[in-house]
C-alpha cells in the first residue's frame, strides 16, 4: 500500500501534489464528499475566506473531494474560491487516511469521502483531526484551537 504522503493528486492549478509537497508549512486538509452539496460548499467558502488568517499561523488551506478537476474549477469560478482544490477521484488518499466511509449527500447514503479536517504541522505530522462537525462554525473553532496551541 502506498504511504499517504506519497499519493499524487491533481489540483485546480493544473499541477499534481502529494501531501509531502506541503512540508515546511502547516497544512489544513479539508475533505468533503461533493462541491455541489450545500454544507460542503458553505464550508469551503468559509475556509477560503479565512485562508489569510490561517496563513498568519503558518498554515496553508487545501480542499479535497472526489470531484474531477473540471468540476472543481467550475465550482471555484461560480463561488469566487481562491484556495487550491485536489481531486481524489479514486478515494486513494481518503482510504489511506481512513476517511472513506458512509456519507450522506442530498439525503442519500453511500460509501465515499467523509467530511473531515486533517491538520498537519510543518513536518507533516498530524496534529489535529476532526470528523462529524458543524461546517458553519468549524472555521472559527479551528482557528482558535490552532492559535491557542
Amino acid at each position: 500500500m502506498t504511504h499517504a504522503h506519497d499519493i499524487a493528486l491533481d489540483a485546480t492549478d493544473q499541477r499534481t501534489y502529494r501531501l509531502k509537497d506541503f512540508r515546511g508549512r502547516g497544512l489544513i486538509l479539508i475533505t468533503y464528499p461533493k462541491d455541489t452539496h450545500g454544507a460542503c460548499a458553505e464550508m469551503i467558502r468559509h475556509f477560503d475566506d479565512a485562508r489569510e488568517q490561517f496563513a498568519t499561523l503558518g498554515f496553508t488551506v487545501v480542499g479535497m473531494s472526489r470531484d474531477l478537476i473540471k468540476r472543481h474549477i467550475a465550482f471555484k469560478n461560480a463561488h469566487n474560491i481562491d484556495m487550491l482544490l485536489l481531486s481524489d477521484k479514486d478515494d486513494e488518499l481518503a482510504k489511506a487516511l481512513n476517511l472513506h466511509g458512509q456519507v450522506t449527500v442530498f439525503d442519500r447514503q453511500f460509501s465515499g469521502l467523509m467530511r473531515a479536517l486533517v491538520v498537519y504541522d510543518k513536518d507533516g505530522k498530524v496534529i489535529h483531526r476532526m470528523t462529524n462537525f458543524d461546517p458553519s462554525s468549524i472555521t472559527e473553532k479551528l482557528y482558535n484551537t490552532l492559535k491557542n496551541g
